[in-house]
């Protein structure tokens, strides 16, 4: 049997050597002076080893045979002690982990479409990192979330509290399925519907309230190029997110043509925008602000534009013709794009131009036998678009 003054005087030696006390217990010594508690067994037809702790920096010898007692009760049960402590450790820096830690696995792990994943990562560096990155996963509870959503709400911003929620609820689920400390979800305790009561409809602005759009948005306060994006939105019917991380390698001027690669495509396919003469002009007016960077929208911030920039953008427009007695009705970046396909099919137009100007494609018997481009009747049923929208405002044809 081994004593604490025994131990003490144990000195290292050029090799590892071993030192037995009682009932299979064994201190090892290194060459660097450490004194480890070891146990062999056999269990489930294997020989394993237990290390119980280092002498007097984590155990003591007292303690060494009282974890060997509870490492001997588990073997009698057909558990094995050494798996059981690697799972211990695994559950300890699981739950030790920050919501930092967590996202950043969550990202590793999961492979979403581009745009998805943008704006995912966007949530989280504006919403989430800020409030509690430095925070265990584990601490974070239901009112923290509740708080959250609802302060993000009162700055007219729903669409970003709830995609607060669901990144908390996809990374408590991740959580979850990988350590057992985790056993509730709180984010799926807050329903979408107490966040926002979203209200489906088919939203296509009439005539006069394109006109009175265009009246009021050139004096909304903001930016110039903030007031073009809206602009751009509603010419090249392209979505926001294609519209926000444009790039100036994308549009070739003397073509007349804004070619998105499909990594930014909502359908992972490339998409040629057929500039009008109007559009073309306000990418050539930011162009001329441009000071060399690499995204549209950048040089008067030095940053792109903000998912909800132009949200906020439409909503000033609308409080802003209220304020002068103009019919303008809430809509949203989406409805600009179901406002160009109201009127163009109205107008006549052919469908199947339309959706690929939009970027939908068809599926079915139709898709099949329609692989058509129509290049040169996009280009023109965009530049009669920017002309009927020209014709709403009282401007002449070019």
């Amino acid at each position: 049997m081994l004593s604490e003054t025994q131990i003490k005087n144990l000195k290292p030696q050029e090799k590892a050597y071993k030192v037995a006390d009682r009932d299979g217990l064994y201190l090892v010594v290194t060459p660097s002076g450490t004194k480890s508690f070891r146990f062999n067994y056999k269990i489930n037809g294997r020989h394993e080893t237990l290390t119980l702790g280092r002498w007097k920096e984590q155990i003591t010898l007292a303690e060494a045979r009282q974890k060997l007692l509870e490492a001997k009760r588990l073997i009698a049960q057909g558990v094995s002690p050494s798996i059981e402590k690697k799972r211990a450790k695994s559950l300890l820096n699981a739950s030790q982990g920050t919501v930092e830690d967590w996202a950043e696995r969550f990202f590793a792990w999961k492979q979403n479409a581009p745009n998805t994943d943008q704006t995912r990562r966007y949530t989280f560096k504006n919403h989430i990192q800020p409030r509690w990155g430095s925070w265990k996963l584990s601490e974070v509870r239901f009112q923290d979330i509740r708080n959250a959503v609802d302060e993000i709400v009162e700055t007219n911003s729903p669409t970003a509290a709830i995609a607060v929620r669901h990144f908390m609820s996809y990374l408590f689920d991740f959580a979850i399925a990988r350590d057992e400390s985790f056993v509730e979800n709180p984010a799926r305790r807050i329903k979408v519907s107490t966040i926002h009561q979203c209200k489906p409809r088919e939203r296509a602005l009439s005539e006069e309230e394109i006109a009175n759009f265009l009246t009021v948005l050139k004096d909304v306060p903001a930016v110039p190029q903030n007031r073009i994006g809206a602009m751009l939105l509603l010419l090249t019917m392209v979505r926001k997110n294609e519209l926000i991380e444009a790039k100036w390698s994308e549009i070739d001027f003397d073509k007349r043509v804004w070619s998105i690669p499909a990594e930014r495509m909502k359908m992972s396919r490339p998409h040629n925008v057929y500039l009008s003469r109007q559009a073309l002009a306000l990418f050539e007016t930011l162009k001329s602000a441009s000071g060399g960077s690499e995204h549209v929208f950048e040089p008067f911030s030095g940053k792109k534009l903000s998912k909800n920039t132009l949200n906020r953008i439409l909503m000033k427009c609308v409080e802003l013709a209220r304020e002068r007695g103009l019919k303008l009705d809430h809509f949203t970046p989406h409805d600009l794009r179901r406002t160009a396909s109201t009127h163009l099919h109205e107008a006549g137009f052919n469908s199947d131009v339309i959706e690929k100007c939009l970027a939908h494609e068809q599926k079915g018997v139709r898709a099949i036998y329609n692989r058509a481009e129509y290049a040169e009747q996009r280009r023109e049923l965009l530049q009669a678009w920017a002309d009927m929208i020209d014709s709403y405002s009282g401007k002449p044809k070019n």
